[in-house]
């Protein structure tokens, strides 16, 4: 541009994938506008362009960046005052590349709000629970003038706010920082004098930079000793990934420049890491936030605390919260008697070993004299808030709208169940008291309505608010049609194709699609319940629904597998590589969204086509908030819930059952489990099961429920295949969920409930007039019913990739639709192999070196001429590899029915892709085989695997069940290892031997899994 007589306004900016886009990015687009307005007013300065101009980034490290220039002497270019210089990337190999979060580049000041609900079915109370108080205990900083001299002076108040931050990705840390924000809140609002910060500031953890960074850069007083609070909640996704809004800072913490500054060496810490033990990387994000901020000169204020939500997060968290106050205020006024530096960092996963802190005053501790707990407030405060148990049960309040011989459904159940209990053998609902139960928390979102008047005559103003800002794209502020799409702003893919992989009848998608295409009398959210419906009467589960089949062809109905081909955007926007997944946004059934706009038009006067605000966000439905925001359907994993619903129903016994299924006594927890768990049942089964719940309002629903977690699915193919549609596109393959509980327990007539996927089972039908389609008939469909565009986002994997060397050794075990990433492997690799070949033609005929007796033709090269060029570097590298072997072990329950892609992995064999293919199936002998036998039982298959990984540095993939499968595999590997490799007399210590070998090669990415519960 410069050549062509351009004027440079800023200089160069380069951004480094490699190491994360945003240090420069962010500040590039933040001073652009301004610099090109003040260029464009002709702000002129002569400027030396072979100057050296030094780069100060971070106030640290000094960069020497050297513009070359090729302007003539007596050009000139624009410098305008004040112009901040362009951090320059700093290498690191250890930094993972991703797209630029826009979004956070983009935010100014989102503020998260917590509005509590002032209507009069509002969830929060007026009177809560005494465990809501003490879970939360006031903390303040006296002066006691007989305090020895030697004491320690502290401030009474924090000059800075608590810093509560979360890193989410299905909302449990968000909502349990949340509740920490509102229950300090509720302290500095009742309490003023007797909390330390005084105020608090809860945010996601990418937002740290905004809204942390400057206040934590600063000594908070002159004192040494003190301390900024900082809390945070972070959960681990996917195999050991940060969640999509910690993933900026993780970054950030793990750069090797960053310990050079020391950025959190005025903080005080405390980390809540939320996993689930089914997976292999255990809590892992909150693991490495707790031991990289500690690096980074922060004090731990207590011990990292992991709890699991395959167990229930209930015990840690609740004990967690319920001192957390006082451990984070001990730290930060410089009485820290938490030792930071005796702590193992790798092996925090005691879930409740948290330093004991004392609560009283003795002549023999002087330095606490400073620092107590008013355990008379928080005594007063618990007399004043809790509820007798004796005027909770006989509370006039509340009418028995239903009499004990029109019992609800729901209520009819639990005593059923509660006279089947062992422990307690009568219908008679217990008295739970407060201090057995959740606290409620604050609300997870809160409406506003919006005048319609307001909407029809909007103001002239062009100023766009900062979560409008927050919001925008790279579309939003350039010319271009240029925007990466996530999680919030997703891609509207079309469904170019779908197949059963399975060997499934398509007579019941055939009769589905004739009602999507054919009954124009019927609205399209219609058609679909229909359709569903079809397809769930002609699949039966169980020969009880159809005494004309055998039981062996109902367990097969309940394995479908379906390969789905969705578009891609043409400009580039949504890219993947193999081993990615993709996200898909879901929305509640029509069923359950119609039951609960019904219920809300009834009880609440509320119409579905009614405008609110939802967290002062834009302007939507109250259809659009109950259809696509909260969970309707998902099984009720949160116990808060139920107490909720109880402080809103009318009916005394309804009210008693569902304290009982919140609450933490073993009785609780048994009737929860035969009822709500093993059942499945959703907060729309609990609304309809006990009735005098359904008074409850459109705020209280936002309030509780949490908002729909998008579907993730592994991507099946490759982007450098020819997809054979007009469009790029990907694929994804996953099985239809469609079950039956088990039978009710106390339940007369036995029968079990049917449940479906809410995104599978959507999928299905929509996709029927594909599926009933022979993959020789694909002409494109006409008729009247337009096929529902589905919303993606991409979810790239920071870890479970292909090598970049062909020749690498690799061995794929991937049962059921784990083997969906491994297709895509097979394909990159065949493609990448004949990219190779083709290359290769195109350099020797480009050289005219061709001693072949035949003429090379245009459509023999799979690359144009001009490519040739281009590739030549690769040519030249892969010349001189090999394909290394790939070994696959692939598991399913029958060979005529569910293995999938068989005709593919064939082909890949028989090309040579496959070295050697291993199918285990488990129903179709008396004997159940798996791929952990598989790969343990049979001599040829140990030694080519100890071959692969001892002698060729191969590298192990695993995808699939992580409750079972991936256990188990790893248990025959540690058996293989320890009897060929670490054997001995002591079985123990060979054992213990390869079971360290296998973590070592965890570490060092040569065992890869991708895992689901």
């Amino acid at each position: 541009l410069e050549v062509c007589a351009g004027e440079r306004v800023m200089q160069l900016a380069c951004a480094d994938e490699g190491t994360g886009l945003e240090e420069v990015v962010e500040d590039w687009i933040e001073h652009v506008v301004d610099n090109v307005a003040k260029a464009c007013s002709q702000v002129r300065q002569k400027v030396d362009e072979d100057d050296e101009v030094n780069v100060n980034l971070n106030g640290n490290a000094k960069i020497n960046v050297e513009m070359k220039s090729q302007i003539k002497q007596d050009q000139t270019f624009v410098q305008v005052d004040n112009i901040p210089p362009i951090p320059q990337p700093i290498s690191n190999t250890n930094a993972i590349g991703s797209r630029p979060n826009i979004q956070a580049i983009q935010s100014r000041s989102k503020h998260i709000h917590n509005k509590v609900s002032t209507t009069t079915n509002n969830i929060i109370t007026t009177n809560p629970p005494a465990t809501t108080t003490a879970s939360t205990p006031d903390i303040k900083a006296s002066t006691n003038t007989n305090a020895s001299t030697d004491t320690l002076s502290l401030k009474s108040t924090s000059p800075s706010p608590l810093f509560i931050l979360y890193g989410s990705a299905t909302g449990n840390a968000e909502h349990i920082a949340k509740d920490l924000e509102s229950n300090y809140n509720k302290l500095i609002q009742t309490s003023p004098n007797t909390c330390y910060f005084p105020s608090v500031i809860c945010c996601e953890l990418d937002q740290y930079k905004k809204k942390c960074t400057p206040t934590w850069e600063k000594p908070p007083i002159d004192h040494h000793l003190c301390k900024h609070g900082v809390i945070i909640v972070a959960s681990t996704t996917g195999n050991g990934d940060a969640p999509e809004n910690a993933s900026r800072f993780t970054r950030y913490i793990k750069r090797k420049t960053t310990i050079e500054s020391q950025p959190f060496q005025n903080c005080a810490y405390a980390v809540l890491a939320l996993g689930d033990t089914n997976y292999d990387q255990f809590c892992a994000t909150g693991k490495m936030v707790d031991r990289k901020l500690h690096e980074l000169g922060g004090t731990r204020a207590i011990q990292l605390s992991c709890a699991d939500e395959g167990t229930g997060l209930e015990d840690v968290v609740d004990n967690w919260i319920s001192n957390i106050f006082l451990h984070i205020t001990h730290a930060c006024n410089g009485h820290n008697y938490y030792n930071n530096d005796n702590n193992n960092d790798d092996d925090t996963d005691d879930k409740h070993n948290h330093p004991q802190i004392s609560t009283t005053t003795t002549s023999t501790n002087p330095t606490i004299t400073n620092l107590t707990i008013e355990k008379e407030i928080i005594s007063s405060h618990a007399e004043e808030k809790k509820t007798d148990e004796n005027d909770w049960e006989q509370d006039d309040t509340k009418s028995n709208t239903l009499h004990n011989h029109t019992e609800s459904p729901g209520l009819q159940m639990i005593k059923n169940l509660l006279s089947l209990s062992s422990s307690h053998a009568s219908p008679t609902i217990p008295i739970i008291p407060d201090a057995l139960l959740p606290s409620i928390g604050s609300n997870l979102s809160s409406c506003k309505l919006v005048d319609e008047e307001l909407l029809s005559h909007p103001t002239s103003s062009t100023k766009l608010s900062p979560e409008e800002m927050e919001k925008m794209t790279i579309s939003s502020v350039s010319s271009s049609d240029l925007h990466y799409h996530t999680h919030q702003n997703p891609y509207e893919s079309t469904i170019l194709n779908a197949r059963y992989l399975t060997q499934t009848d398509t007579h019941p998608a055939t009769l589905a699609s004739n009602i999507l295409l054919e009954n124009s009398d019927l609205h399209e959210p219609n058609r679909i319940i229909e359709a569903s419906k079809v397809m769930v009467d002609n699949f039966p589960l169980s020969i009880q629904s159809d005494k004309s089949i055998e039981q062996i062809q109902c367990h097969k109905n309940g394995k479908r597998v379906i390969e789905l081909t969705l578009s891609l955007p043409d400009n580039l926007t949504l890219e993947y590589q193999p081993g990615d997944s993709i996200g898909i946004i879901v929305s509640n059934t029509n069923n359950a969204t119609s039951f609960v706009l019904d219920m809300l038009h009834k009880n609440n006067e509320v119409e579905p086509k009614q405008k609110i605000k939802v967290d002062g966000t834009h302007t939507i439905t109250v259809e659009d908030a109950i259809r696509n925001r909260i969970d309707l359907c998902s099984t009720i994993k949160n116990k808060r819930i139920f107490l909720s619903l109880s402080r809103i129903a009318t009916n005394n016994e309804e009210a008693s059952a569902l304290r009982l299924l919140a609450s933490k006594t073993p009785l609780g927890k048994e009737i929860y489990m035969e009822y709500v768990e093993k059942q499945r049942r959703s907060v729309t089964d609990i609304l309809r099961e006990f009735p005098s719940c359904q008074k409850i309002d459109l705020n209280g629903l936002l309030g509780i429920l949490p908002e729909i977690a998008p579907r993730y699915y592994s991507i099946s193919s490759s982007p450098l295949e020819k997809s054979g549609f007009a469009k790029a596109s990907l694929k994804v393959a996953f099985s239809v969920v469609d079950y039956l509980t088990p039978p009710q327990s106390g339940n007369d007539s036995g029968t079990c409930r049917r449940i479906g996927g809410l995104a599978t089972s959507y999928l299905e039908a929509i996709c029927s007039p594909f599926l009933c389609r022979s993959q020789e008939n694909k002409t494109d469909l006409d008729s009247s019913f337009t096929i529902p565009k589905i919303k993606i986002f991409p979810k790239p994997t920071s870890h479970f990739h292909l090598p970049p060397n062909l020749d690498t050794p690799l061995v794929f075990i991937g049962p059921g639709t784990g083997i969906a990433p491994f297709m895509g492997f097979l394909a990159h690799r065949k493609h990448l192999a004949s990219t190779a070949d083709s290359t290769r033609a195109a350099k020797v005929a480009s050289e005219g070196t061709w001693r072949g007796g035949y003429d090379i033709e245009e459509e023999e090269l799979s690359i144009h001429e001009r490519d040739a060029k281009g590739l030549r570097i690769g040519a030249d590298f892969r010349e001189g590899q090999q394909l290394g072997t790939v070994d696959v072990y692939f598991g399913c329950r029958h060979n005529d029915h569910d293995w999938l892609f068989k005709e593919e992995m064939l082909a890949f064999e028989k090309q040579g892709f496959i070295s050697n293919l291993n199918v285990a199936f488990s129903r179709d002998s008396d004997k159940k085989e798996y791929v952990q036998d598989k790969l343990k039982n049979s001599p040829d298959s140990v030694k080519r695997l100890l071959s692969t990984i001892f002698d060729q540095n191969g590298i192990i993939y695993i995808c699939g069940d992580g409750n079972a499968m991936a256990r188990d595999v790893e248990g025959a590997l540690v058996e293989i290892f320890a009897k060929e490799k670490f054997g001995g007399n002591n079985i123990s210590t060979s054992e213990q031997d390869a079971t360290r070998y296998v973590s070592r090669l965890k570490e060092t990415n040569r065992f890869v899994l991708d895992i689901w519960t």
